[in-house]
């Protein structure tokens, strides 16, 4: 038997061979790998593309159809028209009423389909807007009143008064507070629970409008005595964009996929969709051809949700595509409301009834 003169130089050797076979081994295995990877990665594109592209081939008249339709089912509440809802973290559902023959408002909730009154709001008061809070209470503006309402869940009201008119509608900021703007005043108002105020000055002459929560927990706003979309931070930070005319004005507005800031402007060169993109910049996405939406919210699918009485279909938008799925109705919603159990609810101005909206 032969045995190496240095043994360990001749270890060294063979280790460093074995290290040489080892890593080629393995260039081996990604050469093969890799394209079988890239393979099956570009036949899962293509299929996906094939998919999208059946169901959302863009029509010359601008719709997407995609694929299944929508139903609509009637929850009746009593004979009142609804005026707006608002999903409560409990699964329940706010229901802002009128009863035109007494000329009261009703505020009730939904559970189980089954509609029950909690109280009539205080004579003379005409909210328009529902906004749930985070503990489940509701907020509302009272233009007519100047006041802000919260009613609790076992009807307990308390009105807080304004310094000016609110605007017909608020949110519920990140902060928990009820947010609303004062189009007077120039200037956005946050209030809490005890009825604290605090207020946001906007440059002079936006008169603010259509509030909503931005994604980046800013409270924008739609002024209406100018070509701005804006946004305030909770420490008063103002941030406002140029819209594309100078007659542009912002018609509705909300979050939406992206995430973004969703909003539709209209000026005399019809009705158009855009959104603040994460970089800051606004995006023009397309016309609206069938009229402005009323409200827009959004939807279980992660798509933003909207309509007008003028078709029947409700158009989602995500951040690739417009779609228009067909329902069996017009339906100018003036109030989305999204419960945690995935169900969409709309309150249909043009029939005074409160909708359920499910697939086909």
């Amino acid at each position: 038997m032969v045995s190496p003169r240095d043994p360990e130089a001749f270890r060294a050797e063979v280790l460093r061979r074995a290290m040489r076979i080892e890593r080629r081994r393995r260039r081996l295995r990604v050469l093969v790998t890799v394209p079988v990877l890239v393979s099956a990665l570009l036949a899962v594109l293509l299929v996906g593309s094939l998919r999208n592209g059946s169901a959302d081939h863009v029509t010359a008249d601008g719709n997407v159809p995609a694929g299944a339709g929508l139903t609509s089912e009637v929850v009746p509440i009593q004979g009142l028209d609804p005026l707006s809802v608002s999903a409560r973290p409990d699964g329940s559902l706010w229901v802002l009423g009128r009863d035109e023959r007494s000329a009261r408002m009703t505020l009730g909730t939904v559970t189980n389909d089954l509609w029950q009154p909690v109280v009539a709001l205080p004579a003379g008061a005409r909210p328009q807007l529902i906004v749930s809070s985070a503990n489940g209470a509701a907020w509302m503006t009272d233009p007519a009143g100047h006041r802000v309402l919260r009613v609790e869940a076992d009807g307990t009201t308390t009105s807080f008064p304004t310094e000016a008119a609110p605007s017909a509608g608020g949110v519920l900021g990140g902060d928990r507070r009820f947010w609303f703007a004062e189009p007077t005043g120039d200037r956005l108002v946050a209030i809490n629970d005890d009825g604290h105020r605090v207020p946001y000055p906007v440059p002079t002459g936006r008169h603010p409008e259509l509030v909503a929560l931005a994604p980046n927990g800013s409270v924008a706003y739609g002024a209406s005595g100018a070509d701005e979309l804006g946004t305030v931070s909770p420490t008063g930070s103002v941030v406002e964009y140029a819209l594309a005319t100078a007659d542009a004005r912002v018609v509705a507005l909300a979050p939406g996929p992206g995430p973004a800031l969703w909003f539709a402007m209209s000026s005399e060169n019809g009705v158009r969709l855009g959104r603040v993109s994460a970089k800051g910049t606004l995006d023009d996405e397309g016309a609206l051809g069938n009229g402005p939406p009323s409200s827009m919210a959004l939807g279980p699918d992660g798509r933003l949700w909207f309509s007008t009485a003028a078709e029947r279909v409700v158009r989602q938008r995500s951040l690739a595509r417009l779609t228009a799925r067909p329902i069996d109705r017009t339906l100018d919603a003036t109030s989305w409301a999204l419960t945690p159990d995935g169900t969409m609810w709309a309150a249909d101005r043009s029939t005074k009834q409160l909708l359920r909206i499910s697939s086909d």
